[in-house]
């Protein structure tokens, strides 16, 4: 998990120049040393503490997850964080695109292939579903596993669906890293796997924008999300970038918008750490 200063959320599709709210820097300095997130049962409430210190605490005796608090209270200055709200965020557990395989016979072949990982969570996870909707991988929060069936989360879980196959991992929120075998039938099968595809090693950006046109080459990795360097712009794509410049352009999550973004990057300076050019409009699913 990760905190954050949020603003607005809406889909993941536009992209803006940042303009940080006023408190941004209250999140980036829970970063810079160790910090205990934890719930104290004496007080019924969500503490951020760090050396010893409470520095926020949100008080919800019903929040079963951190993420689940609705206001936080900065006690060192006795304000309710109201005009920039402080979060709680739960990571992305589990792969943007897995791959389903080992499957035998006619009918359960069908479930062989890629799944895409949908735009909400299912009961704090990821729910996978293939691109013509004919299968769907989630985790069923009624049998407490994880669900391989012809059908969507709700319909699945509001009526008599039988699972074609499934995993008891009541804690595991990522379905690529369940320790147990999956199930079919009432027959264990080692032979199911549940594995995460790599990310593309290219993408090329599009945008009504010109100034936003050109080609990313994938060059690492940061917050389990792929890292892109600008490989080759288009014939107007960053021509505000210096040709002389040793600066490069990366797209790559940051944590502390909740969003994919644009930042300059120098030589020998790990990704994220440079300025921010252009961000997209923050999704939790992302």
């Amino acid at each position: 998990m990760y905190i954050q200063d949020a603003g607005a959320k809406s889909a993941t599709t536009a992209w803006c120049r940042p303009n940080m709210p006023t408190g941004s820097l209250l999140a980036s300095s829970f970063c810079r040393s160790l910090a205990l997130l934890t719930f104290a049962n004496d007080l019924e409430e969500w503490q951020v503490i760090r050396a010893g210190r409470v520095l926020a605490a949100g008080h919800d005796s019903a929040a079963y997850m951190p993420d689940d608090v609705q206001h936080w209270h900065l006690l060192e200055t006795n304000e309710t964080c109201t005009e920039w709200p402080l979060q709680v965020l739960a990571e992305v557990a589990g792969p943007a695109a897995i791959l389903v395989s080992g499957w035998r016979g006619l009918l359960n072949a069908a479930s062989n292939g890629e799944y895409l990982r949908t735009p909400k969570l299912h009961h704090g996870r990821p729910a996978y579903a293939k691109s013509d909707g004919s299968m769907h991988l989630f985790f069923n929060g009624a049998a407490a596993e994880w669900h391989i069936v012809r059908h969507a989360p709700a319909e699945a879980e509001a009526g008599p669906q039988a699972a074609l196959a499934y995993c008891a991992e009541p804690h595991a929120r990522d379905p690529t890293r369940l320790p147990r075998h999956w199930v079919v039938g009432a027959t264990p099968a080692p032979e199911l796997r549940v594995e995460a595809l790599p990310p593309a090693g290219a993408l090329r950006m599009k945008s009504d924008a010109e100034e936003l046109q050109g080609y990313f080459q994938l060059v690492g990795e940061l917050h389990r999300r792929p890292v892109y360097r600008l490989h080759q712009p288009s014939s107007q794509g960053f021509r505000w970038l210096s040709a002389t410049s040793s600066d490069s352009v990366i797209l790559h999550y940051h944590a502390s918008y909740s969003a994919w973004v644009l930042s300059l990057a120098k030589p020998d300076v790990p990704p994220g750490n440079g300025p921010v050019l252009f961000r997209s409009l923050p999704s939790l699913a992302s």
